[in-house]
């Protein structure tokens, strides 16, 4: 017995030392557990830290991606475990990004501490913080800060996150083995940051003189010891470690009652059967033996049956979680008692109630109580599963939709009866049918789309069946084929042969071979054919199609296509053909045509190769009077009446041709001789005395005639011909109306030197053969060179320098002087802007302006951005115009806009125009420049010097600015000089000079003008 007892007392001493054993292993688990995910959480830190920091980094070089900052920071505070807030402060410690939302512009952290340090040090590790209040006013927060660097290493600001110590301590209350156990977390400064349970009165506080700080921390990162009675009379063994990464330490410390209770319990059992068993264990040993046998069989079987029901519950739950649908199991009150992990993400995309996926729910009243768009859905659910239940209904099949805000969901609900302890219940699937409901839309749309087309096609669609011997069967046609085909669509199907018998017999073979060859080859169907509509017109019809090849999933051979009435297009190509060699008014033949025949007649083809003909133009020389005062429609039904006239003058068998739009030609076989060719030129002559009558009124027409003979042996080609007709022709314009001229040639090489001016106008600008010079503008009182008018040359390549009279008409004509005078433009102002900047800022650069330009309604804005692009002043740009159009009321807002800009308005070549001097007091002019014919005719007349000092005087008393262009002579310079003249412009003074030369005279040559002057007048 006395062994008995002492081996007792030795099992409860190591009984008692293994429980202290297992509570210092409990302990550092814990304490390992929470480093661990300290760790976890300081990595999700560092990689929030390193994505915010590129982040930055871009918004840098790419400020446009700063606006998408606070969403990027928030997201990251809702990825990092126990962040509560994540703000960024930039390098001056002002608040520049909150997760919370947009900081307020003046709140600044410059002050804090954690900032100072992390400016300073250069690769700043994570700082723990102690315990702040945070910038919401809640809970305390720890604060966790790191330093944020630019790429070159640079302090750049700071990151921080705050961790609500709130929400952590839940967690590790969680992990407490008993109430007496205590868990808390230190900075490795010894503060206390976090313990639980929660005694206010020690967090934040230094704990250098505890055990741990004191004597254990110093010697060893990880280890455990007994702390002895504290305040709170409690002994507890404690096990701490210090994190690797994060200055803070985990410290665990487990009761001593709870570490001994188990202890405690046992050695009490073993008192009680030392005091009351000892005595009868020799007696019972065997009985105790076999009932602790029995119990440890039943135990071990307990535990088996339990193994096996676990693992057919773990397969049970993993095929019901494999199942591609939510799965909830409904007890007789309709609520959620389980569900499948699919049911979980239903539950929680559906915002069920409960914080375990809807499970206790009642799931019909969900459905019942359901509020917006699917609401109506949701009650016939709850009703058919409340059928189910109370047995009026085995099952139900819906289909139901249940958008999320940001898609479109549809489901289909499933429900099926099923006995439970607590009576019948249901089963209830939820299955996402979206991609079908979505496919089945999308088919729907297609199918609507392609009925549209087929209404607003301009065609009729047709489908037929190819039979086994290669015959084909119509098995559908387009309603719209009655008025196509002329038979109704359902006669077609009805009778095959029906299509055949339409056609022509000359046509239907031919489309039923095209028929036939489609379906026999795969080509694709491409037929034109021919029938007699119902209202007796001939229609065009084209036939395509296309030949399916043969397919698995459908065993017959079809062949779609489509009928289109191409009837228009048929009789446009007809008269497009026409219109090819004849005038679409008068029906007379074209110009190719006329020199066609003539090349056929000048060969003697189809002609006796020694018979003369002449060719006659006619000229309706006042057409173009004619349509502009009653309009083209009366112009068009002119020459339809001339061309009449003529056809019946010369009579039938004459050919007659219209070659250009006011021109007749005829060439006419009955005439050989210069008098019988006058004698036919007077016929028509007498024939247009009488006014023609057009549209209810009498019109007269002028006719200018011009013929050229041709003789037997004529080498001369057709159009050459033609253009010594048009010699004659232009001779007899310049005679006057209703004359004719006879045998006049063409000069080939004026024509041709025209010609070629012409077609180098077009390519001048860009090639850059336009140059500018430069006439100086002197002012007669003190010899100042005030500016200079630009004048354009035209290098042509083969005629060489060409004066603007010889191509500013042409290019008037063709609109080319609208880009000409806009190159002008630019050029003489950046010019001007060249010689501002060496020196001469007062100069001004005067640019002729035609009225084409001033018709153009942006020619306003076209200056205002040539101005702003040089940089000069408005005052320096002088704009000349032509006194008809300075003069032009049309003009007067155009001219008042361009004062407004602030540019000088010239009237060129004043005198020339026939103007009233006094309409110059109502426009906005700034200079007149005197034409120099008058100027050069002063010394001849004293009618001229009367009218220059006429001028002169009206524009001094309008305050206008006089020019005389043209001076050559220094009698002429003293006349203007004593009429009080402001300046001069010619060669007295110096020619149109390059822009080379013209900035040398500004700076040189101004030294000669006064004395000249000077001389001039002494």
């Amino acid at each position: 017995m006395a062994a008995y007892v002492a081996l007792t007392i030795w099992n409860m001493t190591a009984f008692r030392k293994g429980a202290v054993q297992s509570t210092f292993k409990t302990a550092e688990s814990l304490a390992l557990a929470i480093d661990a995910e300290i760790d976890l959480v300081a990595h999700k830190f560092e990689v929030a830290r390193y994505s915010i920091t590129e982040k930055l980094r871009d918004a840098e070089h790419h400020p446009e991606h700063r606006s998408g900052l606070q969403n990027f920071v928030t997201a990251i505070e809702r990825q990092v475990q126990y962040a509560d807030r994540v703000f960024v402060l930039d390098a001056s410690g002002r608040l520049v990004i909150d997760s919370h939302g947009s900081p307020a512009s003046t709140w600044s952290f410059a002050d804090k501490d954690y900032f100072s340090q992390h400016r300073e040090t250069a690769s700043d590790p994570i700082r723990i913080n102690q315990t702040v209040t945070p910038i919401s006013g809640a809970d305390t927060q720890l604060l966790v800060t790191s330093r944020i660097e630019k790429v070159d290493g640079s302090f750049d600001g700071v990151l921080a996150f705050a961790v609500s110590l709130a929400t952590l301590r839940p967690t590790l209350m969680e992990m407490r083995p008993d109430p007496e156990s205590v868990i808390a977390i230190f900075h490795a400064n010894s503060l206390m940051l976090l313990r639980a349970p929660d005694p206010q009165e020690v967090e934040g506080k230094s704990f250098a003189t505890y055990p741990l700080f004191a004597r254990h921390l110093p010697e060893r990162r990880v280890g455990r010891f007994k702390a002895e009675q504290q305040s709170d009379d409690h002994a507890r063994y404690v096990a701490y470690r210090q994190n690797q990464y994060l200055p803070l330490v985990i410290a665990v410390a487990i009761s001593e009652e709870h570490a001994t209770g188990i202890w405690r319990e046992h050695l009490d059992v073993e008192l009680v059967k030392l005091a009351f068993v000892l005595g009868a264990v020799l007696l019972f040993a065997s009985l105790v033996f076999r009932s602790l046998r029995r119990i440890d069989l039943a135990a071990a079987d307990l535990r088996s049956q339990t193994v096996e029901m676990d693992a057919s519950r773990t397969q049970q739950r993993a095929v019901l979680d494999a199942l591609p649908a939510s799965l909830v199991l409904l007890d007789s009150q309709g609520i959620i008692v389980t569900g499948n992990a699919n049911w979980h993400h239903f539950a929680d995309a559906n915002s069920y109630p409960g914080e375990d996926h809807g499970i206790g729910a009642n799931y019909l009243e969900i459905c019942e109580t359901a509020t917006g768009e699917c609401a109506e859905e949701a009650a016939a659910a709850a009703q058919g599963i409340r059928n189910v239940i109370e047995g009026r209904r085995r099952e139900i099949t819906l289909e139901y939709p249940c958008h999320a805000p940001d898609q479109p969901r549809w489901f289909q609900l499933l429900a099926s009866a099923v006995q439970l302890e607590g009576g019948r219940g249901a089963v209830v699937m939820h299955v996402d049918i979206t991609s079908r409901k979505l496919a089945e839309a999308a088919l729907e749309d297609q199918n609507s789309r392609l009925h549209t087309l087929t209404q607003i096609m301009p065609g009729v669609l047709f489908r037929i069946r190819i039979e086994d011997k290669g015959d084909f069967r119509w098995i559908a046609i387009d309603t719209r084929c009655a008025e196509i085909l002329g038979v109704a669509a359902t006669k077609v199907i009805e009778d095959n042969d029906l299509f055949s018998k339409v056609l022509p017999p000359e046509e239907s073979a031919r489309v039923g071979a095209a028929f036939a060859n489609c379906i026999q080859t795969r080509q694709p169907l491409h037929v034109e054919f021919s029938v007699t509509a119902p209202d007796g017109r001939t229609r065009w019809i084209r036939a395509l199609g296309n030949c399916d090849p043969p397919r698995k999933d459908r065993e017959d051979k079809v062949c779609d296509g489509l009928f289109l009435d191409i009837t228009a297009e048929r009789e446009a190509s007809i008269a497009l053909e026409l219109t090819r060699t004849h005038d679409w008014l008068t029906g007379l033949t074209n110009r190719p045509e006329l020199l066609r025949h003539l090349t056929q007649r000048l060969s003697g083809s189809g002609q006796s190769a020694t018979a003369s003909f002449a060719v006659v133009l006619v000229s309706l020389n006042n057409l173009s009077e004619i349509n502009e005062a009653r309009g083209m429609d009366a112009g068009d039904q002119v020459l339809v009446a001339a061309a009449k006239l003529l056809q019946d003058t010369v009579g039938s068998g004459q050919f007659l041709a219209r070659p250009s739009s006011r021109n007749f030609a005829l060439v006419a076989d009955t005439v050989a001789t210069d008098e019988e060719a006058l004698a036919l030129a007077e016929s028509i002559e007498r024939s247009f005395h009488q006014p023609l009558r057009i549209l209810g009124s009498s019109v007269r027409v002028n006719v200018n005639i011009g013929i050229t003979i041709c003789g037997p042996q004529d080498d001369r080609t057709a159009a050459t011909v033609l253009n010594d007709a048009v010699a004659s022709l232009h001779e007899a314009e310049r005679m006057g109306p209703g004359t004719h001229r006879l045998n006049v040639e063409h000069n080939e090489f004026e024509a041709q030197t025209g010609m070629v001016l012409r077609d180098g106008l077009a390519s001048a600008l860009e090639n850059g053969e336009f140059e500018l010079h430069f006439q100086p503008r002197v002012r007669i009182r003190d010899g100042a060179v005030t500016g200079a008018e630009a004048l354009l040359r035209w290098n042509q390549p083969f005629f060489g320098m060409q004066p603007p009279a010889r191509f500013i008409p042409v290019a008037e004509r063709s609109g080319q002087i609208v880009q000409m005078g806009e190159w002008v433009l630019r050029e003489a102002c950046r010019q001007t802007r060249a010689w501002i900047d060496a020196g001469h800022a007062d100069i001004r650069i005067a640019v002729n302006v035609s009225a084409i330009q001033l018709q153009r309604t942006d020619f306003v804005s076209t200056v205002e951005n040539v101005l702003s692009d040089s940089g000069i002043r408005p005052a320096a740009l002088e704009l000349e115009l032509t006194e008809s159009a300075a003069f032009d009321p049309g003009f007067g807002d155009i001219l008042g806009q361009l004062r407004d800009l602030g540019t000088t308005i010239a009237i060129d070549d004043f005198g020339t125009g026939y103007s009233s001097l006094s309409w110059l007091r109502g426009f906005p002019i700034d200079v007149l420049k005197i034409d120099q014919s008058f100027v050069r005719r002063m010394l001849e007349t004293d009618a001229d010097v009367a009218l220059v000092k006429a001028i002169i005087d009206i524009a001094r008393a309008l305050d206008i600015s006089v020019t005389a262009e043209g001076v050559e002579l220094s009698e002429q310079l003293a006349i203007l000089q004593g009429f009080g003249c402001d300046e001069i412009q010619g060669y007295f003074f110096s020619p149109p000079l390059t822009s080379e030369d013209f900035g040398w005279f500004l700076s040189e040559g101004r030294t000669q003008i006064l004395p000249k002057i000077e001389q001039a007048l002494s």
